[in-house]
């Protein structure tokens, strides 16, 4: 994602949630989700901020590492900004979790770029929350 800041965001969800154990491994939505995932991926990586507009809803918020909250708009121009180059961007353990038309994604992420001339290097494990609307999974919250 872009800077410490921008690795995403998550909503709490409550009731109607099966215990994993009980979650599959393999669905329509859940491979339909990770295809967003990576989508996403690809855009920051190209610093497309259209392409990843897409697949935001309009009320989305990321919340960082230090407790800031970004908007879409706010987050949108992270991604399209050359200026602090991303030299790499890559997910790995990648969980995703139904809920109707909710999905959460645990995921690792390994970042590293520059920013402000600097360079830096992080791992995480944000939270992705994606809602179905429309029959389309876009994203709605990023909490790192």
């Amino acid at each position: 994602m872009r800077y410490l800041v921008a690795l995403l965001f998550g909503l709490t969800l409550a009731g109607g949630q099966t215990p994993a154990a009980q979650q599959p491994t393999t669905s329509p939505n859940i491979a339909a989700v990770k295809q967003q995932m990576q989508a996403l991926r690809t855009a920051e990586l190209r610093y497309d901020a259209e392409a990843a507009a897409k697949l935001f809803a309009d009320g989305f918020l990321l919340t960082s590492t230090d407790g800031n909250l970004y908007t879409r708009e706010q987050f949108l121009k992270l991604v399209g900004d050359k200026s602090n180059p991303l030299e790499l961007f890559e997910f790995g353990e990648m969980e995703v979790r139904v809920y109707d038309k909710t999905a959460m994604v645990f995921v690792r992420v390994h970042e590293k770029g520059f920013l402000d001339g600097k360079p830096y290097e992080l791992n995480g494990r944000p939270t992705f929350t994606w809602v179905k609307q429309k029959g389309v999974w876009i994203c709605v919250a990023v909490h790192d």
